[in-house]
């Protein structure tokens, strides 16, 4: 087993505010302020396919094809380290393709993907007596659509005390969306419909809780759509809100929708197989508000709804490019291809116009059968 396969290049930190993780397929963590890179022992007996922190910077989750997931702890001193502080519950019948951590309004809970066809949602919980941490199988989705292999998994944001979980799987053109006011009850509770496509590829939550809940999702042939959440007594229905231009008919691997604290305007970022990363500004219509009658109602029509421009297309990639990831304050970016490069974006305040620049590039040595897996 070659070395690539069971080790994570990370980053060393100094502040827990700008962070980011490259996401899926990634073996590398970066940290905005400094770009030294570390290395450790994860142990896990094939490829790493994902890796992620928690909301605090604390903690890393990661997945592998052993069908393992393991917890690790940061240890600060004279350099950073992590040290492994659970394994969870293996319960997946073939490959993790990624694990994501919810919202910490509910505690330390994680939603894991496998190519068997499952999500499985785990907790934290403490041994009565002792207090003891461990990890528990609280519940396991096989999505009705899938045809043997989940694509993409997000956590929306916390609202009203629910937590709900978007999924992606192979060979479906619907993102399910299920629901759970009980970590161990869940249940369907809508669904987008993408029309002129057979699978629906990636899908980001919009992160805030002050615009109605909004999701990007991509799909086959370069497509990207916003769609929103439209609620009645009866029912939960989605809308498309508006797509976002082709993406030079290549495929869309990854989508991200990046935190907007502060401000009105969104944005979003599409890692595609033809080398760029495009960065979209979203405005929604002054209509959007958080009164109820509205959010039932809803713009006349998508056109109306919002206005979408392209901010940059970012080139520096020599190769498709797997992952992109936002840091909390949605102004820096992560970028991954599929050669090992990872490069690191920021919003150029210098310039009268939108801009972004190239912070960092670090370029992983290539190794015999070195292999990742973005998505699966």
């Amino acid at each position: 087993m070659n070395k690539m396969q069971s080790s994570l290049n990370v980053a060393s930190e100094e502040s827990d505010e700008k962070r980011w993780s490259a996401g899926v397929g990634s073996s590398k963590l970066l940290d905005a302020n400094d770009t030294s890179i570390l290395s450790f022992e994860t142990k896990h007996g094939s490829n790493v396919h994902c890796l992620q922190y928690d909301f605090y910077g604390k903690r890393l989750a990661t997945s592998s094809s052993d069908r393992r997931i393991r917890i690790w702890d940061s240890i600060k001193g004279e350099g950073q380290s992590w040290k492994l502080a659970s394994e969870l519950p293996r319960v997946h019948t073939s490959s993790i393709v990624k694990v994501i951590w919810g919202s910490v309004d509910f505690g330390s809970v994680l939603a894991s993907a496998s190519r068997d066809g499952s999500v499985c949602i785990y907790e934290e919980c403490s041994a009565i007596g002792t207090g003891r941490k461990f990890w528990r199988q609280r519940h396991k989705i096989i999505d009705a659509g899938s045809k043997g292999c989940v694509l993409d998994i997000s956590f929306g944001p916390a609202r009203s005390g629910e937590l709900r979980l978007a999924i992606c799987t192979r060979g479906s053109n619907a993102v399910r969306i299920y629901k759970a006011s009980n970590i161990t009850q869940w249940s369907l509770n809508g669904k987008y419909v993408f029309d002129g496509t057979d699978t629906c590829s990636s899908v980001s939550w919009c992160p805030s809780v002050f615009d109605p809940p909004m999701m990007m999702v991509a799909a086959a042939g370069g497509m990207v759509h916003i769609c929103r959440e439209i609620s009645s007594r009866e029912e939960v229905l989605w809308e498309k809100v508006c797509e976002l231009p082709l993406q030079a008919q290549k495929t869309v691997l990854s989508v991200a929708w990046a935190p907007n604290p502060g401000v009105h305007t969104h944005r979003c970022a599409t890692a595609c197989s033809d080398h760029k990363i495009r960065i979209y500004g979203l405005k929604t219509s002054s209509s959007w508000t958080l009164n109820g009658k509205d959010l039932k109602k809803g713009p006349a029509s998508w056109s109306e709804a919002a206005e979408v421009r392209l901010e940059g297309e970012l080139t520096s990639h020599g190769a498709p490019v797997w992952s992109v990831s936002w840091d909390t304050t949605g102004t820096n970016l992560a970028s991954m291809d599929e050669k090992g490069k990872i490069c690191l974006w920021s919003l150029d305040t210098s310039k009268d116009k939108i801009s972004w620049k190239l912070l960092e590039a670090h370029q992983e040595k290539q190794r015999k059968n070195q292999s990742a897996n973005a998505n699966l």
